[in-house]
């Protein structure tokens, strides 16, 4: 995994546990307060997914 990717990796991870942590789970999941984190974790989970696809594509360009 080349180093732009793990850097990209650690930001994601550390963005969705402290938005996970921020929640306030007595509110309501829709809540104005509530929904800044749950957009930063979608965000978040959105990111994890194209730094793998990056890493996925980088890794099929080198076989060729």
């Amino acid at each position: 995994m080349q180093t732009i990717y793990k850097v990209f990796l650690v930001i994601f991870i550390v963005f969705l546990g402290f938005n996970i942590f921020a929640i306030n789970y007595n509110e309501n999941w829709m809540s104005e307060e509530n929904f800044i984190y749950i957009f930063s974790i979608v965000a978040s989970v959105f990111g994890l997914l194209c730094t793998y696809i990056l890493h996925i594509w980088s890794k099929l360009k080198v076989k060729q």
